[in-house]
């Protein structure tokens, strides 16, 4: 009887936002801060760093979890659209 050999694919996700292609899970690479400007970096690190000072005391719903982990604009950004879509809720 023949062994079995199990197949390993690599896997490549993204996020097309903006007219480009984000790796997900989202990373700190070259491509990403060029796709998204400066202007939005630097807002998406001062409201990470803001929500990481002072987080919201009671998560009453996802939206506070993720908002909790990675800040309102980031979740904004990224994961808003798509957790209505995929949980059908707004």
């Amino acid at each position: 009887m023949a062994d079995k050999v199990m197949l390993v694919r690599s896997r490549l996700s993204r996020i097309f936002l903006l007219r480009s292609f984000f790796d997900y899970p989202i990373s700190l690479k070259w491509n990403t801060f060029k796709n998204l400007g400066f202007a939005r970096i630097a807002k998406i690190g001062w409201t990470y760093a803001c929500i990481k000072c002072k987080p919201l005391k009671n998560e009453k719903n996802l939206e506070d979890f993720l908002v909790n982990r990675f800040g309102n604009e980031l979740y904004s950004t990224f994961f808003r659209d798509y957790t209505e879509k995929a949980w059908g809720v707004s």
